[in-house]
């Protein structure tokens, strides 16, 4: 029972033992989805998930890689939705210049699957480790990925949230010590999704940054 639990929906998420992996990255090529809010959905979504394991893309690279699919790890996560006001992913090294000493934020307004898709263009921070020395650019934002009654829809976003950061410096610096703490924790270079409710920042996955 979702209700039950007290979380009004969740989200179900693909995850595969090939997902990270130093040579390749299955990341974003598994299901994950988004506002499940009844139980037959919920079943629903976990099939998704485990049939994304078989999709011809997730095999075309397979096969590219020359990585074998016949013993199957997936595993699935369910997760309590959070009904994010922005989200976003952050690498705890520059993925552009290599920087270990740089932490790259990519954020917008609304659920992260706009930014995960590619189809938002979000606001960029740079923060240096040791200075705090904040590198910032205004993206587009062009729309907002929000809950819909079930699933996810896209929405519109105002010319005062497109003119606007996403974020405050100060939400930044937060960010980046979460960031600086998780990677000291996995004791490599991570690839963090996370999303903000209220100013309060929850952390939804982290996975080590790949090739």
């Amino acid at each position: 029972n979702i209700q039950g639990a007290g979380v009004k929906a969740v989200a179900v998420r693909s995850s595969s033992a090939l997902e990270d992996l130093e040579n390749a990255s299955f990341a974003g090529q598994y299901e994950t989805i988004l506002n499940v809010r009844n139980r037959e959905e919920l079943l629903t979504s976990i099939k998704k998930c485990w049939a994304s394991y078989f999709s011809s893309v997730v095999q075309a690279y397979a096969e590219d890689k020359e990585f074998s699919l016949s013993n199957p790890q997936m595993g699935v996560l369910v997760q309590g939705m959070v009904e994010a006001d922005v989200s976003g992913v952050i690498f705890s090294v520059n993925p552009i210049t290599e920087s270990e000493d740089e932490v790259v934020i990519n954020v917008a307004y609304g659920l992260g699957e706009g930014i995960v898709s590619g189809g938002v263009t979000p606001d960029l921070f740079i923060i240096h480790k040791q200075t705090k020395n904040i590198m910032k650019e205004l993206g587009l934002k062009e729309y907002k990925v929000v809950s819909g009654f079930t699933g996810i829809t896209k929405a519109v976003t105002t010319d005062k949230e497109k003119k606007e950061f996403s974020i405050s410096d100060e939400t930044a610096l937060q960010l980046l010590r979460l960031t600086n703490q998780v990677e000291q924790y996995c004791q490599y270079a991570v690839d963090i999704e996370f999303a903000i409710k209220n100013e309060h920042i929850y952390l939804l996955q982290v996975r080590p940054v790949t090739t």
